[in-house]
């Protein structure tokens, strides 16, 4: 039996991960094809090339077996979630997010034992965890239809233990940022649609945001301040066409800084006219 499917697997993964591409979700599938390959030969070898001894067939399903089978079920997962982000809203895919979290934390509550048999360097159940003969289960429709005779329950469980591993690494990762790419605490702008035209046009002509269009000032501002900009030409239109006091918003803004300069404490009504 080979014992370099490990580390070629890993190599093979490295490789692809590293390609500079956009499309998450077809990266992903290749590492699992990857990994479905190697899956595969190893199933071959195992009917050609028995184990030399018990240790190793105990060594191979603790230790390697696991960590393939493992991060295959770890890239499924990604492709599933990552499909999920194009078509979800970023707060509904937010919320996917972190009830994939708890339940990874639940596996692990679930399943205190056996991390802790593997974690502790415990053996007194390794023959009849990692052996095929002491262990045979059938096929596990939860792993994959691979799971068959040539694999052990032990290892099996092991595979659920690595996946969550990456797993819960990979969602902790990414519900510290937004599923856009922002600060994981989403500020929301609480002005009027008026106000934030205002606003935003003002540092677009004062050059604040470089050579860009202010459709594009608009897009990034709707997004980053969360707020929802319809019909911002006709907005600005109408707001050339006052007769008094033509940046009503931005005036408030002078005023606000001015109190807060001077030590002054905003009171509610002071607030109201800040954000109208």
């Amino acid at each position: 039996m080979r014992r370099d499917y490990l580390e070629i697997a890993r190599s093979g993964v490295d490789d692809i991960l590293q390609q500079i591409r956009s499309d998450s979700v077809s990266k992903y599938r290749e590492c699992q094809q990857l990994l479905c390959k190697t899956i595969d030969e190893i199933m071959q070898d195992l009917q050609g090339k028995p184990f030399r001894d018990k240790a190793e067939e105990i060594c191979f399903y603790k230790e390697d077996a696991p960590h393939i089978w493992g991060l295959y079920l770890f890239y499924a997962e990604l492709i599933k979630m990552e499909a999920a982000r194009i078509y979800e809203s970023p707060e509904t895919f937010r919320l996917r997010l972190e009830a994939r979290l708890e339940e990874v934390a639940t596996y692990f509550k679930d399943h205190h034992c056996l991390c802790a048999y593997y974690y502790e360097g415990r053996t007194n159940k390794d023959e009849r965890l990692f052996t095929r003969r002491g262990s045979h289960n059938g096929k596990d429709p939860v792993i994959d239809i691979r799971i068959d005779r040539d694999f052990t329950r032990g290892a099996k469980w092991l595979s659920m233990m690595r996946r969550n591993e990456l797993l819960r690494t990979w969602l902790t990762g990414q519900i510290r940022t937004d599923p856009v790419g922002g600060p994981q605490r989403k500020l929301k702008f609480h002005g009027t649609q008026t106000a934030l035209i205002e606003l935003l046009k003002a540092m677009h002509f004062k050059g604040d945001f470089g050579d860009v269009t202010f459709e594009d000032v608009i897009e990034w501002g709707s997004e980053a301040f969360r707020k929802e900009i319809n019909n911002h030409n006709n907005a600005l239109d109408n707001m050339k066409a006052r007769k008094k006091d033509i940046t009503p918003y931005l005036a408030d803004l002078s005023i606000a800084f001015r109190d807060y300069s001077e030590g002054k404490k905003p009171s509610t009504s002071e607030n109201k006219s800040y954000l109208s």
